[in-house]
């Protein structure tokens, strides 16, 4: 969990280790007593201050300090979603998934895959790192593997797993890159969100992943954007999804059309914007 977010020298986060139903009463609380509260009033922009001033949580957490820099006494958990664009046959891609069934209120809503919550598999000292939760949902989202990414251990135990051996090897040789975009603030839990994107540029990555997943039916590769209106109605029976980049498409319109969840929206418009730069060097 997040105790400090230092943006004057340089960029830190101090951690402390939380626990998951603390964070759910500090943080997703704050996004339920919002929403509910903005639907039963429906407020009109005049009436904000008023409308503000009826958050009794969130009005108590302010008087506290900065909840976006500081944890203000909660259990203010750390997300980290990482970005996947890869190489195809047919140009560059981004793979984006569903918020999970179980979420009523998000099952239709879009994130990038692999996304977590930053936690300690054993030794919280010794994993003190974002790259064991980054690799154990790249097992778990991208590949189903939920068996081995439930494997407690160390990094090194982790890159014993066959599909980490794999793209640890890709990394190494200067196929694929694993590189920071930024940290997101979700206004509406008030918590830290690392966002992070990593690069494939070998095709083979997508045609093994393509082949994997050809049995499967919630598993769908869009021909471009604008079929994404066609399903829609689907969405929350789709598991992954493999969206084509077009590098004169801007990262805002994009996101005007489709329906990202906050932290998802965030981690897609930071790697779009910085994918943007590497367009003349990977050829996108």
């Amino acid at each position: 969990c997040m105790s400090r977010l230092d943006l004057l020298n340089g960029l830190q986060v101090d951690c402390k280790t939380g626990n998951y139903f603390d964070a759910l009463i500090s943080c997703d609380l704050l996004e339920f007593e919002l929403l509910t509260t903005f639907g039963d009033k429906q407020p009109h922009f005049n009436d904000y201050a008023a409308f503000t001033d009826s958050l009794q949580l969130r009005s108590a957490l302010h008087q506290r300090g900065n909840p976006l820099l500081e944890d203000c006494g909660r259990a203010a958990a750390i997300g980290i979603s990482t970005s996947i664009l890869h190489r195809s046959r047919d140009g560059w891609r981004m793979l984006l998934r569903t918020c999970a069934p179980k979420i009523a209120d998000k099952k239709h809503l879009l994130h990038v895959i692999p996304s977590g919550m930053m936690q300690p598999h054993g030794n919280a000292e010794r994993d003190y790192s974002i790259l064991p939760t980054i690799y154990r949902e790249y097992l778990e989202e991208v590949w189903l593997e939920e068996e081995a990414a439930a494997k407690e251990g160390n990094l090194d135990s982790l890159l014993q797993i066959p599909r980490l051996q794999s793209l640890h090897s890709m990394l190494s040789a200067g196929k694929a890159i694993l590189q920071f975009t930024g940290i997101a603030a979700d206004l509406l839990k008030l918590r830290p969100e690392i966002c992070m994107q990593l690069i494939l540029t070998d095709s083979q990555w997508y045609e093994e992943l393509h082949e994997t997943m050809s049995d499967r039916d919630d598993f769908y590769a869009l021909r471009d954007f604008d079929e994404l209106a066609s399903i829609q109605d689907r969405l929350a029976e789709l598991r992954m999804i493999s969206v084509p980049l077009n590098a004169a498409q801007e990262g805002f319109e994009l996101l005007q059309r489709m329906p990202f969840s906050p932290p998802g929206a965030a981690a897609f418009f930071m790697s779009w914007k910085h994918a943007q730069r590497l367009i003349s060097l990977l050829s996108f």
